[in-house]
């Protein structure tokens, strides 16, 4: 019933009155919800240049509505994505950030950072399109929806552009997303923690704004008390943020940070064990007050278990840990080896990739 609706359902986003394009935008938005046969007969039936055309010609809720479809259409889908591009919505959706309503601010939102994921020059059509200020306005004064839309696109845009980055920090994301940290629910807190921690990799200038933002306790709160995305986007910020700086690795060591990110290299996830590692690394990195915190909480034999049996970036970084940690240390070096380390040690120096 549902695919002999879908041809209809396009037509009627394309030639329908207001009423009507906005119900049947909503109506394939959910048919496409996790659906990849719906989803392909949805493109297949000519939906989304009407689509993108409402985004840009329909009333709040039409806008609204077309924007959450486009964005499910485009979920993992790199076909879907090209044809939303080449339809020319990213204009549309930039507009629809600054200026909708709340619901539509959000589904923009979610629609860019979908199509800014992992696509470099989708990534620089949305900042030329002028969406970052309004994403940053978005990420401080939207609903939670739309805030963690928001953080999502702006870490997105954030990823390895250096322009980017300086575009977002100029137009005050970092002080909004520090505060989502703190206070937003638990995709809001993961994505902007995974904001900060792309703003933050490699420049000194942008780490200093994200401290003076009071970011560092929220991101030690949310490696203790968020869910797995969470505690591993707050990891990585932490390690990225403590890279070649003593205050602020003596800051995150304060905000008690040590014992969570011990505590998940030992129980989180594949990408929070590695990342919880890295900073555990940089974190004992000429810092023997660390150090001896990071034994104290337990980590070594967390760390030994993840050479053993971890991905290739958490073999890497938990070597790189156990390194700082055994450096000129003899009761260390015998914690590390009486953990069982040093057979995975050496079957990492064998097999491991050029990192490990």
């Amino acid at each position: 019933a549902a695919a002999g609706a879908i041809g209809p359902l396009a037509a009627l986003v394309r030639d329908g009155d207001a009423l009507g394009k906005a119900n049947a935008a909503v109506v394939l938005s959910n048919l496409s919800t996790g659906n990849a046969a719906n989803t392909a007969a949805i493109v297949a039936a000519g939906a989304i240049g009407p689509l993108a055309a409402l985004v840009r010609d329909g009333d709040a809720q039409g806008k609204a509505n077309a924007a959450v479809a486009l964005a499910n259409l485009s979920i993992g889908n790199a076909a879907n994505t090209a044809a939303i591009v080449a339809a020319g919505a990213i204009g549309p959706l930039a507009a629809l950030v600054r200026d909708g309503d709340a619901q539509g601010k959000a589904n923009a939102a979610f629609a860019l950072a979908n199509l800014s994921t992992g696509n470099a020059a989708n990534t620089a059509a949305i900042a030329a399109a002028g969406a970052i200020g309004p994403l940053a306005v978005l990420v401080r004064d939207g609903d939670a929806q739309g805030k963690a839309d928001a953080a999502h696109a702006l870490a997105n845009l954030s990823s390895g552009d250096a322009a980017h980055k300086a575009v977002i920090v100029a137009a005050g994301a970092i002080v909004p997303l520090a505060a989502l940290v703190r206070d937003g629910d638990a995709q809001g807190k993961a994505d902007a923690a995974h904001a900060l921690a792309n703003l933050s990799s490699g420049d000194a200038a942008h780490k200093a704004v994200i401290v003076a933002a009071g970011a560092i306790v929220p991101l030690a709160a949310l490696v203790r008390d968020g869910d797995a995305l969470g505690k591993a986007n707050a990891a990585v910020a932490l390690a990225n943020l403590s890279t070649g700086n003593a205050a602020n690795k003596a800051a995150i060591a304060a905000a008690g940070a040590i014992g969570p990110l011990a505590a998940l290299v030992r129980d989180g996830d594949a990408q929070g064990k590695a990342n919880a590692a890295f900073a555990l690394a940089n974190l004992s990195t000429g810092n023997a007050a660390n150090t001896a915190a990071i034994v104290a909480a337990g980590a070594i034999g967390p760390l030994a278990a993840l050479v053993r049996d971890g991905d290739a970036q958490g073999k890497a970084d938990a070597a790189h840990a156990l390194a700082n940690l055994s450096s000129g240390n003899a009761a260390n070096t015998a914690a590390i080896a009486a953990a069982g380390a040093i057979g995975p040690l050496a079957a990492l120096v064998r097999d491991g990739d050029a990192r490990g």
